[in-house]
């Protein structure tokens, strides 16, 4: 189950709430969604300022009300050879607003990868891999992965 880890005090995961609680996953459990490109060439001069624009025109004054971190991205001139786009965010402890904040986060992370089209990418909610529906270019993260 994608948003429901309960851990109860013994460690196993049982899938349901902890007793009492609301909602959400334990405190000191944190999620994060991670993205990157690859390719063998760096982006462009055009293609960094078409992925700067999408980020500063994204409007996430909702999600990070709701307690999501801003949208991420490492400084280009930190990234590994190879890679040419890479960030995280991590995400809010609440589950109706941590899945709210990764619909709106895929959303901007299907319009940067629309930039860039020629990289490989990965986009994750932790370890679980988003699928990238080619046919409407975007992700869609209720989608089980087919690999």
């Amino acid at each position: 189950m994608l948003f429901s880890p309960a851990f109860p005090a013994g460690g196993r995961r049982t899938g349901r709430p902890e007793p009492g609680r609301t909602g959400g996953y334990p405190a000191w459990v944190s999620i994060s969604l991670y993205y990157s490109a690859h390719r063998g060439s760096a982006l462009s001069a055009s293609e960094r300022q078409a992925v700067a624009a999408l980020i500063d025109a994204d409007d996430d004054r909702d999600v990070v009300a709701g307690g999501s971190e801003p949208f991420c991205v490492y400084p280009y001139d930190s990234l590994d050879d190879g890679v040419v786009f890479e960030g995280s965010t991590k995400l809010p402890p609440d589950i109706q607003l941590a899945w709210e904040a990764t619909a709106h986060w895929s959303g901007l992370v299907s319009a940067i990868r629309r930039v860039i089209p020629d990289a490989a990418w990965h986009f994750s909610l932790d370890d679980h891999d988003f699928v990238w529906d080619g046919a409407r270019q975007e992700y869609d993260p209720a989608a089980e992965n087919a690999q």
